[in-house]
């Protein structure tokens, strides 16, 4: 109905007696099931009621009065069906009525309260039927879900995946030899037989079954026995030779079909998943899997996704709406990762808004831009978690490396210094009359054993510009991103940062309680288990840290000795039982700014330990000392 209709469109009956309120359905359930039954009216008759004479009475108007609640009842109800009813007013409906009616404004003044109880009644019963309309459309779409496409193969096709079917033999010799294959049976003939189909071919171009999954459906009466086969080979190969290989060896028909979408996982759906023709218990309860390391089905029904494959996915899911007359799926947070990667922009550069939102200006349509928009506070939260997701495989990898391995493996990265840093690090010790042996030994085993008494290293200085940091600085190039993590702020989670965290350089530390209470300190330097406090806005509860995240400090010699609020002269004893300090007390006049901090030469130092004659872990600035013999290496 559009909002306003003549009465000549609506279809009510005149004569029709009056239903009592006891007639009516007791439930709304019941009201919405008998709904569909009810007579259509005739919308010539609504003219002869207007017709009909009548008497005027001294009280209200003789029009509004002649209108039935009945025909109030039908008339609501034709005027709320299918229409939204979200922002429906009771004064703009009573104007709409009226007209409907064709009666005069303020005809229906004197029943305002008569209408107000039947639209209310009318409007539960329409948001109900609308509501089991909506969710019988939600189940008719589920029903009619899409299903992996499949399709004959042409003969010149050389592809890696084929799900391969044996249908029930006409002939009854044909199917007793089906029937008589088990699931592994199978799996072996279709081996055997492309390696047949390969005889001719070199060996280093022959294919071999990667992974299959064979679907024994066992059939009843005329259905019989078939099998589906989902097969993925290790380089494309063409199915025609194949297929005679098997026909030769088993004498069965074997039907090869290709998936429109590709991919070994829609292969594996087929047989696997129920679908519109196939019930749940007509599939295969005991699939075989090849080889013995083969996924669950139910992971390997999956897709492999990547940033494009999850830029397909979304376009086809698109294209599939539009082309059933749907609007397109909204733009979600997942819909940034293809972007992100498309234009490598990560959430540390500083124009990272910026370029996000030129680019839905120019690209990304007005879905991108309205969520760019009403998300743009959480927008790097989002990007940083959207990298780990484009980076999971590496991060899983880093991970599983212990920090040795990390300063191995910058040994073998090229020098960046020319052999400066390497240089000046040993005069800077040499200046303060510090081993190089026992220093780097000493961060040696810090790396090696993590956070433990004794193996805190603290970097003390005098007067400052020492060159303590200096020392330190090249962990951050050799550790991954973020896993190095710098001296805490005041705020009231401090220690946040140190759940993920692989080294920790606490620059310009004080030993004091203004940021971390000293007892902590303790703790922590002792290698014993602390509690990080969390925002419960983002987490649920709070953290026991156990890490051997290992600590690297400056900071000033006469803050480890002097007493002040809230540190103790016993709390500064055990303090410094717990450290391992190394005392600059030279300064530098004129240190050199322009020497890189070289990851390189600080893991070959490291791992050298004061040792020169080292061949291993030789540095630019020792290669023109005179070669001694390789020593025994530590790692």
């Amino acid at each position: 109905l559009n909002s306003k209709r003549p009465a000549e469109s609506l279809h009510i009956k005149v004569g029709e007696s009056l239903p009592s309120e006891s007639t009516e359905p007791q439930t709304e359930t019941a009201e919405l099931e008998t709904e569909s039954a009810e007579p259509q009216t005739d919308a010539a008759e609504l003219q002869n009621q207007s017709k009909e004479p009548h008497t005027e009475t001294a009280e209200g108007d003789p029009k509004a009065d002649f209108v039935t609640t009945k025909t109030l009842r039908r008339v609501i109800e034709e005027l709320l069906r299918g229409r939204s009813l979200e922002k429906l007013t009771f004064g703009a409906f009573l104007s709409e009525l009226t007209d409907a009616l064709k009666l005069d404004a303020g005809d229906l003044a004197d029943r305002r309260s008569e209408v107000k109880v039947i639209l209310h009644k009318v409007t539960r019963k329409e948001l109900q039927r609308q509501l089991v309309e909506h969710v019988k459309k939600k189940r008719n779409d589920a029903s009619t879900a899409e299903v992996p496409v499949f399709s004959k193969v042409e003969t010149a096709q050389v592809l890696l995946v084929y799900v391969v079917t044996f249908a029930t033999p006409t002939d009854a010799e044909a199917r007793r030899r089906l029937e008589s294959f088990s699931r592994a049976d199978l799996c072996t003939m279709m081996r055997t037989s492309l390696e047949t189909a390969q005889a001719g071919r070199a060996e280093e171009h022959r294919a071999v079954v990667e992974k299959c999954t064979i679907f024994l459906e066992r059939g009843s009466g005329a259905a019989g026995h078939h099998a589906h086969v989902a097969i993925k080979v290790t380089q494309p190969t063409r199915w025609k030779p194949w297929n005679d290989a098997i026909f030769q060896a088993c004498g069965l028909v074997a039907n090869f079909s290709s998936c429109i979408k590709g991919g070994y996982h829609n292969a594996v759906r087929y047989g696997f998943v129920p679908r519109p023709g196939k019930a749940l218990e007509d599939l295969d309860p005991e699939p075989f899997t090849y080889p013995d390391s083969h996924p669950p089905l139910a992971e390997a029904m999956h897709r492999n996704f990547n940033s494009d494959a999850w830029a397909d996915e979304t376009l086809a899911q698109t294209q599939s709406r539009l082309s059933r007359g749907k609007s397109a799926p909204r733009f979600g947070p997942t819909d940034l990762w293809p972007v992100l990667v498309k234009l490598n922009l990560r959430p540390e550069d500083p124009a990272y808004e910026a370029q996000l939102f030129q680019y839905a200006k120019q690209s990304g349509g007005a879905p991108m831009i309205d969520y760019l928009v009403r998300n743009h506070d959480t927008l790097k939260g989002l990007g940083q978690k959207l990298w780990l997701l484009q980076e999971a495989e590496n991060h899983v990898i880093q991970a599983k490396k212990s920090r040795l391995k990390f300063l191995l493996e910058a040994t073998e990265r090229s020098c960046v210094c020319a052999g400066r840093w390497g240089r000046a690090a040993r005069q800077n010790l040499e200046a303060n009359e510090i081993s190089e042996e026992v220093f780097t030994k000493a961060i040696y085993d810090a790396l090696q054993h993590g956070r433990a008494k004794g193996h805190t290293i603290a970097l003390l200085g005098v007067g400052g510009n020492e060159g303590k940091t200096f020392l330190l600085s090249p962990m951050k190039d050799i550790y991954p991103p973020g896993t190095v993590i710098g001296s805490p702020s005041p705020s009231a989670f401090p220690l946040l940062e140190l759940c993920k965290s692989r080294v920790a350089i606490w620059d310009d530390w004080r030993f004091d309680a203004a940021i971390i209470p000293i007892a902590l300190q303790l703790q922590l330097f002792e290698g014993l288990a602390v509690t990080v406090n969390r925002p419960q806005n983002q987490f649920s509860g709070h953290e026991i840290w156990q890490g051997s995240t290992p600590f690297f400090l400056t900071g000033r010699l006469d803050d480890l000795m002097m007493v002040k609020a809230g540190v103790s002269c016993t709390d500064l004893t055990m303090l410094r039982k717990r450290l391992k300090v190394f005392e600059f007390k030279r300064s530098q006049t004129n240190p050199d700014i322009t020497i890189p901090r070289c990851a390189s030469c600080f893991a070959k130092m490291v791992l050298r330990k004061g040792n020169p004659r080292n061949m291993r872990f030789i540095t630019p600035d020792l290669q023109e000392q005179a070669p001694g013999e390789v020593v025994v290496d530590y790692f």
